[in-house]
């Protein structure tokens, strides 16, 4: 099973439930490093957990990647999507517990001027590879 989403879209939590809840092992196609960091975490999406496997998955992957380059045809895949202005706030949050840059204005400034690795290309060629690559499509979508 392969996960993919737009950065800061809560792919990572979602691999989580799914990995612990059907007791199959978490990988991240786009990191080097074992993940979760945190080792308990890693014990939890291990897939070495005490209750019962669901046999019809062998992992879960997640990805920021195209769907044509992460997964096999024939893998079942989840485009998680997020609306795109908590995605914003999430990644403002994010790039300021990094470079410590505390203005959003500034921040959407350059994301606008494609000095930001957000960009909207990424999202719009991510969709079409995902819409290509699948064979049937569910969409659930819940607006707060």
């Amino acid at each position: 099973m392969v996960v993919s989403e737009y950065p800061r879209s809560g792919g990572t939590w979602l691999c989580y439930i799914l990995s612990y809840s059907l007791n199959i092992p978490m990988t991240d196609l786009d990191q080097d490093r074992p993940v979760p960091g945190d080792p308990l975490r890693r014990a939890l999406v291990s897939g070495r957990c005490d209750h019962r496997k669901f046999p019809r998955f062998e992992r879960v992957a997640k990805t920021h990647q195209d769907i044509r380059e992460a997964g096999k045809r024939d893998e079942t895949s989840i485009l998680l999507v997020r609306d795109g202005r908590d995605v914003m706030v999430s990644y403002f949050l994010y790039q300021k517990s990094i470079s410590g840059e505390d203005s959003l204005v500034s921040t959407l400034k350059k994301i606008y001027r494609g000095e930001s690795s957000l960009f909207l290309s990424f999202l719009i060629d991510n969709v079409r590879g995902w819409v290509s690559h699948t064979k049937k499509i569910w969409v659930s979508a819940t607006a707060l």
